[in-house]
């Protein structure tokens, strides 16, 4: 798929998963505050519930930032070439250190 399809595609999920708290949100908050619900079983249980998807949105809301953060450290990796010999050093101290923490010698 082009990339733009993809992101179509990923904008109607993620608008779709957001509604369906928010409406949830909207309804349970609307009949709380329209003095209608009395009952205070019933005002408890629509607060439950607005806590609940409330907790749901802030989810769904991380998870998207998450992925943003994501796609966009992948494209600024890719955004530059890199020598081999830089990234086998790096390599190199990053194990040397884990290993001789723990005993060992890397022998290269």
């Amino acid at each position: 798929l082009a990339m733009s399809e993809r992101r179509l595609r990923f904008a109607s999920a993620v608008t779709h998963e957001l509604r369906t708290p928010l409406t949830a949100l909207q309804l349970h908050l609307d009949l709380l505050t329209s003095g209608l619900i009395t009952d205070e079983g019933k005002k408890a249980e629509y607060l439950a519930t607005v806590a609940a998807e409330t907790d749901r949105l802030n989810r769904l809301v991380e998870n998207v930032l998450a992925f943003a953060r994501l796609e966009k450290s992948s494209a600024l990796a890719m955004a530059r070439p890199i020598p081999v010999a830089e990234v086998l050093d790096t390599l190199q101290q990053t194990w040397a250190d884990r290993l001789r923490g723990e005993g060992f010698e890397l022998v290269a």
